[in-house]
């Protein structure tokens, strides 16, 4: 169901009607909202997971340079 605003004329006759309509437009907006949050918390987590990555090799590189300056014959 669409959370456009409906005409007068597409009005439902009865209470039930109504009713049902009134839980469609509300579960719509749960799906859309769910949708929403779920695409902001995945590029969260991308994110999260792009930093810890960038850190790990940044640690690791210099981890390397460290190993490669105590094991340097002079």
């Amino acid at each position: 169901m669409s959370l456009q605003p409906t005409n007068d004329d597409n009005l439902p006759a009865t209470y039930d009607a109504a009713l049902t309509d009134v839980a469609d437009i509300l579960d719509a907006a749960r799906r859309a909202s769910a949708r929403s949050v779920n695409s902001i918390m995945t590029a969260a987590y991308w994110l999260v997971g792009r930093r810890i990555v960038e850190y790990e090799q940044g640690r690791g590189a210099g981890r390397i340079r460290r190993g490669a300056d105590t094991t340097s014959v002079r």
